[in-house]
């Protein structure tokens, strides 16, 4: 591909959608309204790390929409209450479950996530006041005589929640991967695992570690400030840790053709013959290349552990030796 191809607006469009999900039409919005790249403002970052469990352990959000004020999901209308049963915070035996502080704000047409005492939104699309009555009725029976703090206190932390200890995470990292999932959506599975400074990235099948790595780092969709490190993971297993860079600015990026075509050559069989030549020609209107659902599905491999916040524990450490580091910001 060309110089002039590979940096074609269409063609940026194209590959954002391949690494976010979203339609055509929302990448041109959120590139004319705030010009990219895909970072959270203010404490956004923070409430979509504190999703993080809820978003990655289950096969659920169908597609996402970006903004550096918000994060929209959409989840199909019966799989609502499982989200929600994951996310929302709920005092049962052995403390408290879900994110603290979350509380859900129903509108109209839809349903609003936030944290108290911290700006930030995640949007569930499509959920009106009927699927949001159902999913009450669902939780509040599943939970039985656990108190439910988002119904309870709605508009402060009740005390259980104050005395939840926050473990150290990479906040903006977990946000960043977040919002990049749909990359993996040829993959058969996904685990990702954050500790203090990092997150691991385990998946089977789907792109190669390497093509992961160039399009985390050196292209337009890339996590500003993020270094890579590859596991050499063995047959269809893949793996990477992402951090954040040591030193301020990296090298020029020029666009990794090379990874783009590969993760583009790993689409679904029918997906993959309806946009044989997308990267070459990239569509022009919201129809030529719909968006497929899709799920990432996370398991655990026998190289983790249960860590008591949910996500799971790296059992070993990667050789520092294979970094790839970010380009500027």
């Amino acid at each position: 591909m060309s110089t002039k191809q590979s940096g074609s607006h269409a063609v940026r469009v194209h590959r954002r959608t391949l690494v976010t999900g979203e339609t055509p039409a929302a990448v041109r919005r959120q590139l004319r309204d705030e010009g990219g790249p895909l970072i959270p403002a203010g404490t956004q970052h923070e409430l979509e790390a504190a999703l993080w469990p809820a978003i990655m352990g289950r096969p659920l959000v169908r597609r996402f929409g970006l903004s550096s004020r918000g994060l929209r999901l959409e989840v199909a209308g019966h799989d609502v209450g499982r989200l929600l049963a994951e996310a929302l915070p709920v005092i049962r035996p052995t403390g408290v479950s879900g994110v603290p502080g979350l509380r859900p704000v129903p509108r109209r047409g839809h349903l609003d996530l936030r944290l108290i005492g911290a700006a930030g939104l995640v949007r569930l699309v499509g959920v009106d006041r009927g699927l949001w009555r159902a999913a009450v009725s669902r939780l509040k029976d599943e939970c039985g005589a656990d108190e439910t703090l988002w119904s309870d206190c709605r508009d402060h932390l009740d005390d259980a929640e104050r005395r939840v200890a926050r473990l150290p995470r990479p906040a903006d990292l977990m946000s960043a991967v977040v919002r990049r999932l749909v990359l993996f959506r040829s993959a058969a599975r996904v685990l990702g695992t954050p500790d203090g400074t990092s997150v691991t990235l385990l998946w089977e099948g789907g792109p190669r570690e390497s093509a992961v790595a160039a399009i985390l780092v050196e292209s337009a969709c890339r996590i500003p400030g993020a270094r890579v490190t590859p596991l050499g993971m063995t047959g269809t297993q893949r793996g990477i840790v992402v951090l954040r860079a040591e030193t301020g600015r990296g090298r020029e990026c020029s666009e990794p053709d090379w990874a783009w075509d590969e993760v583009e050559e790993r689409r679904t069989p029918t997906t993959a013959r309806r946009t044989s030549a997308s990267v070459r020609h990239a569509p022009t209107d919201d129809h030529a290349i719909p968006i497929e659902k899709y799920a990432i599905s996370v398991t655990k491999p026998d190289v983790v552990e249960d860590r008591p916040d949910g996500c799971w524990n790296q059992l070993h450490r990667p050789d520092r030796s294979e970094e790839i580091t970010g380009c500027p910001s």
